[in-house]
C-alpha cells in the first residue's frame, strides 16, 4: 500500500529508527556496521544533511538529522536501498529487511533533543555491548567526530547521569 509522503520542514531536526525485520538483522559483524556508517557519511554528503547523531546497532539503525534542502525522504530511501541492497548481496539473502516504512519523528523542542541524543548514545550501553558510548565506534558519541561533531559537554553530562542512574539500577537489581 502506497503512503503519502511525509512534508517535512526543511529547519527540523528529526528522529529516525530503522528496524530489521523480525529475527533479520542490519549487522552481523563489524564489517556491515563499518559499510553502514560509510554510506551513511556518503548519504550525508551526498544529500547535503545536517547529522546530529547516529547509532549503528545489530537490528535497527537511529538516525537524528536535518535536511536543509527538504530532501530527507529521497535520502533515507537512498540511504536505506543502499544499506539493504549491500547487506543482501554479502550474505546471499533476497527481500525486504526494513520492518516498517520511513516514518520519521520531529524534534521540537530543545529537551526532546537533548533526550533523544542521550537516548541514541545509550542504545549500545542498554544492549550491554560497551560499558560507555565512546567506546562504541558506530554511533556519534564513540565515532570520534568523523560523521558528527564530537558530543558538546551538555550532551556529555546528560549521559554520565543517565550512565549512574543506569548503575544504581542494576545494584537494586542483584
Amino acid at each position: 500500500m502506497r503512503r503519502d509522503p511525509v512534508a517535512l520542514a526543511p529547519e527540523t531536526v528529526n528522529h529516525v529508527t530503522y528496524h530489521a525485520t523480525g529475527s533479520d538483522v542490519f549487522a552481523i559483524d563489524d564489517h556491515d556496521r563499518d559499510a553502514i556508517v560509510a554510506f551513511l557519511g556518503k548519504t550525508v554528503q551526498r544529500y547535503q544533511l545536517d547529522l546530529h547523531d547516529y547509532c549503528v546497532m545489530t537490528n535497527h539503525i537511529h538516525l537524528v538529522v536535518r535536511a536543509p534542502h527538504g530532501n530527507l525522504p529521497r535520502a533515507m530511501q537512498y540511504f536505506l536501498s543502499g544499506v539493504v541492497l549491500r547487506f543482501n548481496r554479502r550474505h546471499g539473502r533476497r527481500g525486504h529487511l526494513v520492518q516498517e516504512p520511513y516514518a520519521p519523528k520531529p524534534i521540537l523542542s530543545e529537551e526532546h533533543y537533548l533526550s533523544t541524543r542521550a537516548y541514541v548514545a545509550m542504545n549500545p550501553v542498554e544492549a550491554n555491548l560497551v560499558s560507555h558510548p565512546r567506546d562504541y565506534r558506530w554511533c556519534g558519541f564513540g565515532g570520534g567526530g568523523v560523521l558528527t561533531p564530537r558530543p558538546d559537554a551538555t550532551i556529555r553530562a546528560l549521559v554520565e547521569a543517565q550512565l549512574e542512574l543506569r548503575k544504581m539500577r542494576l545494584a537494586t537489581l542483584g
